[in-house]
């Protein structure tokens, strides 16, 4: 199980960021209300923890991947 991620964070969009870590790009999910506090911080090392599942398409048949990052555990 994912816990954490460390690296730089690379974009902000809406709803997710991008954080590099080494030669991976990781989109990350965050809360609204941290996404404009993080475009302040593109380009610097960021630390989230992380809720990690698995989001079901239609049927169930394919699942997809998704990290939701947040700043605390708070």
């Amino acid at each position: 199980m994912l816990e954490r991620i460390r690296g730089e964070l690379r974009g902000v969009g809406e709803q997710s960021a991008a954080v590099v870590v080494g030669p991976i790009d990781y989109e990350v999910l965050v809360p609204a209300g941290d996404a404009a506090r993080l475009r302040l911080a593109v380009g610097e090392q960021v630390e989230f923890l992380l809720l990690h599942y698995l989001e079901s398409q239609a049927n169930g048949a394919v699942f997809r991947p998704r990290l939701v990052g947040f700043s605390s555990e708070a």
